[in-house]
């Protein structure tokens, strides 16, 4: 190492380390060498001839490692175990060991010994582990359930330890390898390279280097601002120098031993608590759980660190007018305008954070899409940030844990907020958590829960236990006084239009009040349309179809969908989705999908520019024509993010899935009209070979058979998805599948009639006077009845007790009124 390389890993690289944010991603060179039981851990060359010496041969000038492997295989007795005691390491050095020492984002290793296993046996014994490390197998099928909590150490190759499942050598499979459990793993490389903070330790493959250098294709012009990354390579000759600078990465000229050892020189190791010292507020911070507090750290963002994070941003403002999502990127900058909307709802949270008397307090922030929601809510806590540190945003693809956020928020010291974005998914778990800390002395929390109107109405009652105690701030039409504030905001960015900015305040805050009422509520397409003097949709509308027919157009579909289902999609996901190398994504964002999708550096995440975008572009230019295997090649990536064990974190490939495999979307929305049975039916059917002890999967395909009439096969779905999980909605499907094929069947089989009441009934009194939907499905069920067989007096006697019930719990519920209204009609004939 020269002056300069020791410069840089003292002032950045250590920092890094320091803070928990940097990933190691060990080579060939990290454990080359090291004791194992036959020897030494051999690369590549010394393992080929390893291998045909044991075999009494010697390797040809064109005999490949396959080639000796497959040889060896044939004719070594019990070859398994004479493998694996290659890479089964015996020994390791101190400054391996002191790895685990210290909190890391996380730790991938190519390499398929053990000696990552046995270092951290050794610090976990002694105690000085820094955390919880979970080791996992590239042939896992998800990182979710058995890693949360924990730092995950990833062999993307395979592992000595899982023999069983085979693995990679000098870009060949041996044994029973999955390459596209395989090429999952690899895809993460260059994401996890976009957020920056990699450091690799040693050599990689050509093609490690070539998946790792799209961060560089993503955004090659912003030099200043391009992730740091760094490569440990020792000696490196000049061509291989070269082409790991071309990829992106620092190289720094060291041995691995060298390079930890200096680390180690200038910083002492630090522990998940020390790591977290400035985020969390706790008077003691080792009251704390270890394993929540590795969760928290990446499920949650601290918003003082977002805002430090944008101040070294550098981008165009006046894109935020054109659709861009408000990263704390424009926060930070003021290009939002404030308006009285947004100074009421700072208003809001600073009386709710300096006068509440209870423990918690849940705040909801509604309105349709594109209504300035989420620009509001981060402009309000940028204001309050100050007075209110310890704020925090929810942002994790692995779902949430319950017990782990209850154990963070009940070791807090002072006041906090939480925020959940698009935030229905999580009202049951803001439900939980206010039933076990309502009760017990501590500072005061708030959730703030952005969620679309519709979604919110739909989905309250999960909140059930915090309605005494909630609020709703709903951001609306706009005012005079807002429209006044956006127009001096215009002026403020310098952005002048013909036939607009020439007229007075007044008149330039009418003209945005009457557009922004024209497009009902959005100001998002409100401000595009004047910004542009071109229709909102016309110009979406052209924008989608500018987009060249293939990859490029198959990456913004599944863009558009997604983010119109509330979703941005990790890049590697994309990869995964379209099985297309990440490679190629980030070559299509940069230049055919330039301005039209975007990538957040920050996330490592693909998405629309807006919402709003997105569901006109699905709308318009995806809806009814759908392609099955697009459909089905997404579900089938997902299958592999998750486990059915998984689901009660709510992670985000669960989210995608849930909504993907939905009869909504794919029967009544994806599908052309002309084919959407048949589609439908298909989709499901390629589906059962992912899902098929999924309870949600056998809901979902049991109401589009319900949906088309086709009451036996509805029935025996779900029949088949109460084997696996016995949830409301599928009891409640059931039951009323079963009463629709009583009606259809004019009302003949009384079994169908006993067993779908039975069940309704059972639903009413578990879901008590708090839920009126199996009273009004009842309702509305026993009415068709009579229509069928007027005279049946269980089902008249029935109606009425049900009726009574409504009208004592539920006389102000939309469809309950309804179908008093169908009854009275009914009554009269």
């Amino acid at each position: 190492m020269n002056e300069i390389e020791k410069k840089n890993i003292k002032e950045v690289i250590c920092p890094l380390i320091l803070s928990g944010e940097a990933a190691l991603l060990l080579g060939e060179h990290f454990s080359r060498g090291s004791s194992s039981l036959s020897g030494t851990i051999p690369n590549a060359d010394e393992l080929k001839n390893r291998l045909l010496n044991d075999c009494g041969k010697t390797p040809g000038s064109r005999t490949t490692l396959k080639d000796a492997y497959k040889y060896a295989e044939r004719n070594i007795p019990n070859f398994s175990v004479y493998f694996s005691k290659i890479f089964s390491a015996t020994k390791t050095s101190p400054w391996q060991d002191k790895i685990f020492e210290f909190v890391w984002n996380r730790i991938y290793t190519t390499n398929i010994d053990n000696s990552l296993n046995l270092s951290y046996s050794k610090v976990k014994k002694n105690g000085k582990n820094s955390a919880d490390f979970v080791f996992l197998n590239y042939s896992d099928n998800s990182i979710i359930g058995s890693s949360i909590g924990s730092i995950p150490v990833i062999s993307i190759n395979g592992s000595i330890e899982f023999i069983e499942n085979g693995f990679l050598l000098d870009n060949s499979e041996y044994g029973s390898v999955d390459s596209r459990k395989i090429s999952d793993w690899h895809n993460e490389l260059p994401a996890r390279m976009l957020i920056g903070g990699l450091i690799v330790i040693g050599e990689l493959d050509e093609n490690d280097i070539d998946a790792c250098s799209t961060a560089l294709v993503f955004d090659s012009k912003d030099v200043e601002h391009q992730p740091k990354n760094w490569v440990i390579l020792n000696n490196p000759d000049e061509i291989k120098c070269s082409n790991y600078k071309a990829a992106g990465f620092v190289v720094i000229d060291s041995t691995p031993e060298e390079f930890f050892n200096f680390v180690y020189l200038n910083i002492a190791p630090v522990g998940i608590y020390e790591a977290m010292s400035k985020d969390v507020p706790a008077e003691k911070k080792s009251s704390f759980n270890i394993k929540a507090m590795v969760w928290f750290r990446s499920a949650f963002n601290t918003i003082l660190n977002e805002i430090e994070k944008a101040k070294l941003q550098a981008g165009i403002l006046r894109q935020f007018i054109m659709g861009a999502y408000p990263d704390w990127f424009y926060i930070q900058n003021n290009v939002h305008a404030v308006t009285p909307k947004i100074e009421s709802l700072t208003r809001k949270v600073a009386y709710l954070m300096s006068t509440s008397q209870d423990k918690l307090g849940v705040l909801h922030v509604t309105g349709s899409s594109g209504s300035g929601k989420t620009t509001g809510i981060r402009a309000s806590l940028h204001s309050l940030v100050n007075l209110y540190p310890y704020i925090y945003e929810f942002d994790s693809e692995n779902g949430i844990d319950i017990e782990y956020l209850y154990s963070i928020l009940d070791n807090f010291s002072e006041k906090s907020i939480i925020v959940f974005y698009s935030a229905a998914a999580y009202y049951y778990t803001v439900n939980a958590l206010a039933i076990k800390l309502k009760d017990k002395p501590r500072p005061f929390v708030l959730f703030i829960l952005e969620e679309r109107t519709n979604s919110f109405l739909k989905n309250r009652h999960h909140l059930v236990d915090c309605a005494t105690f909630a609020t709703e701030f709903e951001f609306g039409r706009m005012s005079i006084d807002d429209a006044k504030a956006v127009a001096k905001k215009l002026d403020s960015l310098s952005i002048i239009f013909e036939g607009f900015s020439n007229n007075t305040i007044d008149q330039r805050a009418k003209i945005i009040l009457d557009s922004e009422r024209g497009y009902n509520g959005d100001l998002l397409s409100t401000l595009f349309s004047l910004t542009t003097h071109e229709n909102f949709e016309d110009r979406i509308y052209k924008e989608y179809h500018s987009v060249a027919e293939g990859s490029p157009r198959d990456i913004l579909e599944v863009t558009a969908i997604m983010s119109s289902l509330g979703f941005s999609i990790p890049i590697n996901y994309m990869s995964g989705f379209l099985e297309i190398e990440p490679r190629e994504i980030m070559e299509k964002m940069s230049h055919d999908l330039m301005g039209i999708a975007v990538m957040s550096k920050a996330r490592m995440q693909v998405m629309c520019r807006h919402r709003v975008i997105a569901d006109f572009y699905f709308k318009n230019c995806i809806a009814g024509k759908g392609n099955i295997n697009l459909v089905v090649g997404i579900l089938e990536f997902l299958s592999r993010q998750f486990t059915i064990a998984d689901i009660r974190y709510h992670p985000l490939a669960y989210e995608i899935y849930r909504k993907i495999i939905s009869f909504n979307f794919l029967y009544d929305d994806y599908f052309p009209k002309s084919s959407r049975r048949k589609d439908t039916e298909r989709t499901y059917h390629e589906a059962q070979r992912f899902f098929g002890t999924d309870g949600v999967f056998w809901l979902q395909f049991g109401r589009f058979y319900r949906k088309i009439g086709e009451f036996d096969n509805a029935i025996d779905c779900f029949r088949t998805g109460l084997m696996f999980y016995d949830s409301f909605q599928t009891r409640h499907s059931l039951g009323t599948a079963l009463l629709e094929k009583f009606v259809a069947t004019n009302c003949l089989d009384e079994d169908l009639y006993a067993e779908g009441v039975a069940i309704l009934d059972e639903e009413i009194i578990r879901r008590g006077p708090r839920d009126p939907y199996p009273t009004t499905t009842m309702c509305k069920l026993l009415l068709d009845i009579m229509q069928v067989r007027p005279s049946n007096t269980d089902v008249n006697e029935r109606f009425l007790s049900c009726m009574n019930n409504g009208l004592k719990n539920f006389k102000d519920d939309i469809t309950f009124q309804r179908i008093i209204k169908r009854y009275y009609s009914m009554s009269e004939r």
